[in-house]
């Protein structure tokens, strides 16, 4: 898992390749079994954002995770330029705070345990497992999927 701060990303601080090189690197330490296809691009495919323990909202992207957040703020994606969503409108409303909120970037190893967790019985996983086992787990005001305790 790498943590970055939401500041980072905004400020283009965050080298993607050297973030990839160091997950298959881990991955290779490890000796773990990992398929490319649970990489993504750049090793991450779940992202959490946070506020210290607080955490606001779990995503999940097969391309960049980086890019996946930016889009969220409207700053890229074709079909939504420049529009931000309900959770980059949350992180925006929130400034200048939100800008040292955390986002912590998981490869499917990382979930691990989270998937274990609430689903015993499963043994293969996939990234929507990994996701919805990380929402069930922690259960973000932000995430209206595979969230029981939603409030409206």
């Amino acid at each position: 898992m790498k943590t970055i701060a939401i500041r980072d990303i905004l400020d283009h601080k965050v080298d993607l390749d050297a973030l990839a090189f160091q997950v298959k690197l881990d991955i290779y330490n490890d000796r773990l079994d990992v398929p490319d296809e649970y990489l993504g691009p750049y090793g991450f495919i779940v992202y959490v954002i946070r506020d210290g323990d607080s955490v606001l909202y779990v995503g999940k992207s097969s391309r960049s995770v980086v890019n996946r957040l930016l889009e969220h703020l409207g700053m890229g994606g074709n079909w939504r330029k420049y529009v931000p969503d309900r959770v980059g409108e949350f992180i925006l409303d929130h400034r200048p705070e939100s800008l040292d909120w955390q986002v912590d970037l998981m490869t499917i190893n990382d979930c691990a345990s989270y998937i274990r967790q609430q689903f015993p019985m499963f043994v293969n996983w996939d990234v929507d497992t990994a996701e919805q086992a990380m929402i069930e787990t922690y259960r973000p005001d932000l995430n209206v999927q595979y969230n029981r305790d939603l409030t409206p």
